[in-house]
Parts: C-alpha cells; structure tokens; sequence
C-alpha cells in the first residue's frame, strides 16, 4: 500500500518504508476571521479553547501532547473538511493544521473575503513523505524509488504538486 501523503514523526518511523520527501509543513491554529477577539490569543492560554481536528492524524496527537482532552477542550473529527466546517459554523474556536492543508482550504471555501485566518503558530514542522507499507517488497519498493527519484530529477513531481487539481485531490483522498 502507498500513502501520500504522510507527515513524518518518531512513532511512526519504523512503521513504514519513507520513500519521497514532498514537503516540509508548518503548523499553525486558524480561527474565523470574524472573531478578531481569538487571533490574539497567547498560545499558552489556548487550552481554555476548544480545537477541532481530525481523529488519529498528526495534529490530534500533538495537541494530546499538549495537554488538550478529547470532550473537554478537543473535538475530534473524521476528516480534515469536517474539522473545517465545525470551525467555519463556530462550533469550535481553533482548528490545528498544517499551512499546506490551512492554504488549500482557504481556497476551498468560495469567499470574497477570507473565511479563515492564522491565529498564531507553535514554529513546529514536520515532513511530508510519500510512504509504503512497511510489509512491500523490496523490488516494489525499489521500482517506486526510481520513479519518484525520475520525476523529482525531470521536474514532474513538484509541478504535479503544484497543479491546482492535484490539491483538490489531494482535500479529497483526505476525506475519504
């Protein structure tokens, strides 16, 4: 099985093969823009807020790690556009996301203003890979290399990344 795309951390190290860097993320809790009162929050006192996130994903175990409590300050989702929608419908104060996933939703919500803005950031980042499953053969896994190192030499997978309908299917596998 391959996965695109997955952050990269300590607990999941060994649990899969890595086999292309897609980017590196930055991450950042994005309120609505019409509650200027939380984009001025010290994140310190953000635990007195509730987060919405999606359930199992990288950003839900780092809020644990924080100190946030599902049913008490975190709603867990079980996708990223659900996460956003409780957002946009006030239903949460915070969600906690990538600026890759913030950035494709601010332009999936159609608004002549922005629906969205960055509160404030914690500097953490992580990367963004392309993974298989740690049970794929070897000669799988090489073949997936060699295509992944020919598009990155030849340019085609940074303009694949960088085409709008490849984030718009990107928002959709995370839905699913």
């Amino acid at each position: 099985m391959i996965i695109f795309s997955l952050a990269r951390n300590e607990t999941r190290e060994d649990k899969f093969k890595w086999l292309y860097k897609v980017d590196n993320l930055r991450y950042h809790f994005y309120t609505i823009s019409s509650r200027p009162d939380l984009q001025q929050i010290n994140p310190a006192d953000a635990l007195n807020y509730v987060v919405v996130t999606v359930r199992n994903s990288y950003e839900a175990g780092t809020l644990m790690g924080m100190g946030y409590i599902e049913g008490k300050n975190l709603i867990l989702t079980r996708d990223y556009r659900d996460a956003w929608q409780m957002l946009a419908l006030g239903r949460a104060d915070f969600t906690y996301a990538s600026q890759f996933f913030g950035e494709m939703f601010f332009e999936s919500f159609d608004s002549n203003s922005p629906l969205f803005v960055k509160a404030f950031n914690r500097k953490e980042s992580s990367d963004l890979y392309i993974a298989a499953s740690i049970n794929t053969d070897e000669s799988t896994l090489l073949k997936l290399k060699q295509s992944l190192k020919s598009m990155h030499k030849d340019g085609t997978a940074e303009k694949l990344l960088l085409k709008p309908s490849m984030r718009r299917n990107i928002i959709s596998s995370v839905d699913n």
